[in-house]
């Protein structure tokens, strides 16, 4: 394996511990060989020894802490006077939907059709009474 750019990110990739491993064998050969690989893993190495250790992210759980005041926006969103209204309402949105759904399906589209068959029916009979007048039997 020749040095290249290939091979240099193949370097990153080995100091990150992120190098597939498959090809991990074949640049380990490489790297005993390349001065210029040992010198990205060097840096890599003295880049990632001079900073400084990260510090916990400090979890803050809202809106009521000790000392914190609630947001105007939250007083007063989720109260027994605000929910009970909401739950009707879902319920009745419920119901109709329900109740939509009933007459809208196949059912209903019978009914249509049979109306529509059905003065069908009576036009074509009120025609055939016409033509008795024209042609009598």
């Amino acid at each position: 394996m020749q040095h290249n750019e290939q091979t240099e990110n193949m370097a990153l990739l080995y100091a990150y511990g992120e190098l597939e491993s498959a090809l991990q064998g074949a640049f380990e050969k490489h790297l005993t060989g390349c001065k210029e690989c040992q010198a990205v893993l060097r840096a890599c190495a003295l880049t990632y020894a001079a900073q400084p250790a990260a510090a916990a992210p400090k979890i803050v759980f809202a809106p009521a802490q000790a000392g914190q005041k609630t947001p105007p926006w939250y007083k007063g969103l989720f109260t027994f006077k605000k929910l009970v209204p909401a739950g009707v309402l879902a319920a009745v949105l419920i119901i109709v939907s329900a109740g939509a759904l009933k007459f809208s399906g196949p059912q209903a589209q019978y009914l249509y059709l049979q109306e529509d068959l059905y003065t069908e029916i009576t036009d074509i009979e009120a025609m055939l009474d016409d033509m008795d007048d024209y042609w009598p039997y």
